[in-house]
């Protein structure tokens, strides 16, 4: 027969009448009233209001007194300390971490406290961030990356510091856990160029040398390097276990490890920088994560073989949305289509893709410009910055076997026609925008190049169209008319001044150009010449060829120019006085 369950009395629950009274043991875990006190003050600081939270962190710091280490392990405890720490003074903020500071270690540590830690260096000041590398990240750095929390940690110290403390990290990870130094990592490409130097110097050698002194003198050269390829050798060696070993542990997803990476790629030979591209290509998506990494994966493309190249662009293509979101991603986009001898596949992949984002909205697909840019004039200093323009250009002997005029030809060749009527019906919004106008005058520059000379006068007959028809809509003020418009004038100037300069028959443009310009302000010149459209008034008097459209208009108001001749504040006419008959 089964046994009867009970009360804690021991009474049988059968043997109850309806309606008795009964008693049941709680399993609740009692709460403090300072525990109890402090849920009710976070539960109101954390409540959307514009009321003075400090005065709520005030109360909690008064309960907590200075037993921190008593809260800052419990759930609620790192609760409420992340709620201070987000919501308080910053003389509050520095009194919770300076608490806390002595025991953070342990708080890594922590199943809860991992979020407390995590919080502890966002929200510290620049002397708190260097006690925390001090004394605690260098003392405990190798044993921060045994354990999820200490990479975690270490992960978010890195992205909420400047690059000099990201570098003091970096150079802890190489002598604190890499153990060999930077210096003996130089030697690997130092010796690389050696060694192919020496090699090239024997195929420059006499070729009537006899084959015995050709032997002979090999030999020697193999003796006098023996032991610093050796060297060298076993260096690459513990290179690559120490790789395997941390992609074996997760480190690879660590931003400092990203950092130690890209830091020592640029030594290695190629062989080597071939094996880390091929050990890490399913990486990309942690890569992507941090700056360093970014970097990273624009330099292991360009080294890798056609079959990690191959799997980068199927990964790349599937998430072809978020990587056309951001910055690096269009870069890295960027260094695929420049990088990739498979054209074909580049556009199947990329370009018909690009083409129709640009078509279904110009103005939200800017990234997909961007690219469009980087095809037509590639390592363009004009649309990237510095460290763009170096990871663009970083390349071995052995990238690629097609030239890149031969790659940048088989792509345009595929996206011109969409490309030209996307951009001359965009011309608008070119002409206006700070980036792409310069983008606007490089394209012009490229019809010009190529010859392409029905599209020249095409696009310049549309920008002309769209400069008639913004000055008859604004005639009345001006003030919104695109001849008055900063970056509207810095377009016109370039395309007047690339066109002009030409020597060949697209010469005849820059002319036609400057004439309809000035029909155009002939209709208000006086207004013109007293707005910063004057400069437009310059440009044209300035060039021999095309002043004869504007002089004898100009001559109307020879007396108001030659008054202003002297005016410091009205540079234009001050110009102007020089030019005009």
């Amino acid at each position: 027969m089964a046994k009867q369950k009970s009360d804690f009395k021991g009474k049988p629950k059968s043997k109850y009448q309806k309606g008795e009274p009964r008693f049941v043991k709680s399993n609740k875990v009692q709460v403090d009233p300072t525990t109890k006190e402090m849920r009710s003050l976070y539960n109101k600081l954390m409540q959307n209001t514009k009321a003075d939270k400090s005065l709520l962190v005030k109360k909690i710091l008064s309960l907590i007194g200075d037993k921190y280490e008593s809260y800052c392990y419990k759930h609620d405890g790192c609760r409420v300390l992340q709620g201070c720490l987000k919501y308080g003074t910053k003389e509050q903020k520095n009194k919770i971490i300076e608490g806390l500071l002595p025991f953070l270690f342990k708080i890594i540590c922590g199943k809860y406290s991992i979020y407390l830690a995590n919080k502890i260096f966002k929200y510290a000041d620049t002397e708190q961030k260097k006690k925390i590398l001090n004394e605690t990240i260098k003392p405990n750095f190798i044993n921060l990356l045994k354990f999820s929390g200490g990479i975690t940690f270490t992960k978010t110290i890195f992205t909420f510091s400047n690059s000099n403390y990201q570098d003091e990290l970096i150079d802890l990870y190489i002598k604190e856990y890499f153990k060999i130094p930077i210096e003996k990592i130089k030697l690997i490409k130092e010796t690389e160029n050696k060694n192919n130097k020496k090699e090239n110097e024997e195929k420059d050698e006499d070729i009537e040398m006899k084959n015995e002194e050709k032997k002979e003198k090999k030999d020697n050269i193999i003796v006098d390097n023996s032991v610093e390829n050796i060297e060298v050798e076993d260096i690459i060696k513990k290179i690559k276990e120490h790789l395997e070993k941390q992609l074996e542990k997760n480190i690879n997803k660590n931003f400092i490890f990203h950092g130690f990476l890209n830091k020592i790629y640029d030594y290695l030979d190629e062989k080597t920088q071939i094996y880390i591209t091929e050990l890490f290509d399913d990486d990309i998506s942690f890569f992507m994560d941090s700056n360093y990494g970014y970097e990273l994966i624009m330099k292991m493309y360009s080294v890798s073989s056609a079959k990690t190249r191959k799997k980068i662009i199927k990964y790349v293509r599937d998430n072809m949305d978020t990587f056309l979101s951001d910055e690096k991603g269009t870069y890295f986009i960027i260094k695929i289509i420049l990088f990739t001898d498979d054209t074909v596949n580049i556009n199947k992949i990329f370009m018909n893709v690009i083409m129709e984002k640009l078509d279904a909205n110009i103005v939200e697909n800017k990234n997909c410009l961007k690219i469009i840019w980087n095809i037509i004039s590639p390592f363009n200093k004009k649309c990237n910055n510095v460290q763009q323009q170096l990871l663009l250009n970083f390349a071995s002997i052995n990238s690629n076997k097609k030239p890149l005029e031969k790659r940048q030809g088989e792509i345009l060749e595929n996206i011109f026609e969409k490309m030209f009527k996307i951009i001359n019906f965009e011309i608008k919004f070119l002409i206006k925008d700070i980036l792409f106008s310069h983008f606007l005058t490089d394209f012009i520059s490229f019809l010009s190049q190529k010859n392409e000379i029905e599209k020249l006068e095409t696009i310049i007959n549309t920008i002309i169209s769209y400069i008639e028809e913004d000055y008859k809509n604004n005639k009345d003020t001006l003030n919104n008319c695109v001849l008055m418009d900063k970056v509207g004038q810095f377009t016109i100037k370039r395309i007047f001044k690339d066109l002009i300069e030409l020597k060949t028959e697209a010469n005849k443009y820059g002319k036609s150009f400057a004439e309809k310009l000035a029909n155009i302000m002939k209709g208000n010149l006086d207004k013109f010449l007293d707005s910063r459209a004057v400069f437009l008034v310059v440009m044209i008097m300035e060039n021999n060829d095309t002043k004869k459209y504007l002089n004898k208009e100009l001559s109307k108001f020879k007396g108001e120019i030659m008054k202003n001749k002297n005016n410091d504040k009205l540079k234009g006419m001050q110009l102007l006085s020089k030019l005009i008959n």
